[in-house]
């Protein structure tokens, strides 16, 4: 978890190397296995007579949040100095609180997916 710096939204990610894959290849998996069955991939908060709220966005913008990186990280210490620098910035508000970057081109055979996330987003007693 990112708390390093005061104002900055709490953040959880990670990163994993998979097998070799598209942008576009991991938008449609990500659709299709994530942001489409679960309401939560497509919420965004708001605050409605005093109460924070979720409420439902456009799949598509949704979608928005799964980026091309474009840094080119060639290491693991690389791996995890880009995730630090992708932690410290916050997600905007109005758009799902998280967000997926894909380095297509890790090595010959992999790829690497960055995961940012407001803690909220996998935190239970965030949502109630």
């Amino acid at each position: 978890m990112s708390f390093e710096k005061e104002g900055i939204n709490h953040n959880i990610g990670g990163y994993f190397e998979i097998e070799k894959i598209t942008l576009k290849e991991f938008k449609q998996h990500l659709s299709e296995r994530a942001i489409q069955p679960l309401k939560k991939m497509s919420t965004v908060r708001v605050s409605h007579l005093g109460f924070r709220l979720w409420k439902s966005v456009d799949k598509e913008l949704a979608l928005d949040q799964v980026k091309k990186c474009t840094e080119k990280p060639s290491t693991d210490p690389e791996c995890v100095e880009h995730l630090n620098n992708l932690m410290q910035s916050n997600i905007d508000i109005h758009k799902p609180q998280w967000e997926f970057q894909v380095l297509e081109d890790y090595s010959e055979k992999s790829s690497v997916v960055f995961i940012k996330m407001h803690h909220t987003f996998t935190d239970g007693v965030g949502f109630v």
